[in-house]
């Protein structure tokens, strides 16, 4: 199987990729990269991995049907909203870890 190199934010990656499905994969971590940076630029957000997490919520929970409006990013309220949530998570998983 041909091997493809990504970059997502500051990561690369080597994947195994079907030819057939290359095109597709190479337009995922576009769309990835665009979110994250739409993150990090709508909340200021410094911290690559909370990005990537909030960018993997957002494109995860945008319904088929938005199609178009889904690919503009999400609102800068819905995204700080989650950026507060993810904090209260991870500095609840961070006290437990200690």
């Amino acid at each position: 199987m041909p091997k493809l190199q990504l970059k997502i934010g500051a990561h690369s990656l080597t994947v195994a990729v079907p030819e057939e499905d290359k095109v597709a994969m190479l337009e995922a971590a576009r769309q990835v990269n665009q979110a994250i940076l739409h993150v990090k630029e709508a909340n200021k957000v410094v911290d690559g991995e909370r990005a990537a997490i909030m960018a993997a919520v957002q494109i995860a929970c945008a319904p088929a049907a938005a199609g178009a409006a889904a690919a503009a990013g999400p609102s800068a309220d819905g995204l700080a909203e989650l950026a507060a949530a993810i904090d209260d998570a991870l500095a609840t998983a961070e006290a437990g870890a200690a």
